[in-house]
């Protein structure tokens, strides 16, 4: 429980976020497999998909390496500028190959995203109507922009703003 309450405080907090299992040596002694943990543990906190697992041990030295690795891409992913014309070229293919569920007689359509910053990652999505969005739809859209850019412990919010159509004449007319 005292791990789950640590990782709401990270997420609420939207940082970078690596899943550190300590004392690995020990649960090996026991016949724990990194194969068998794993699951069990992205059961239990399934919030916490994003971030990488690494099973380590201070004692024995084991993946001490690869903890300071994960850390550090961890932090490079919080940071990274997303080129908006691949982010847009990901959101296209992703909306082609599964069409948003349709509410109300109507369905999404995204029509640009941009990045608007960083540490958190943040993307504001242009949609016709934001009430049209589903949780697991934004969740597949979500997953697809991480498998293009990696993002590997780092956090991801999306906003979506209905795309409105200027007045005629512009501002002040």
């Amino acid at each position: 429980m005292q791990d789950k309450r640590i990782a709401g405080k990270i997420l609420e907090a939207n940082k970078a976020c690596v899943v550190l299992c300590q004392k690995w040596d020990l649960a090996q002694a026991e016949g724990m497999t990194e194969t068998k943990a794993l699951p069990a543990l992205r059961k239990m906190m399934p919030f916490l998909n994003f971030a990488p697992v690494v099973f380590c041990s201070n004692k024995s030295g084991y993946n001490v390496r690869r903890t300071i690795d994960a850390i550090d891409r961890a932090a490079a992913s919080a940071s990274d500028r997303l080129p908006t014309g691949m982010l847009n070229r990901v959101i296209e293919t992703a909306t082609k190959k599964t069409l948003s569920p349709m509410i109300r007689g109507k369905r999404l359509k995204i029509y640009y995203g941009l990045q608007v910053s960083t540490n958190p990652q943040t993307l504001r999505l242009f949609v016709n109507d934001p009430k049209l969005v589903t949780p697991a739809y934004l969740s597949f859209i979500e997953k697809n922009i991480r498998a293009r850019f990696g993002l590997e412990g780092a956090p991801l919010r999306i906003f979506l703003k209905a795309r409105t159509r200027n007045a005629p004449g512009g501002k002040g007319a």
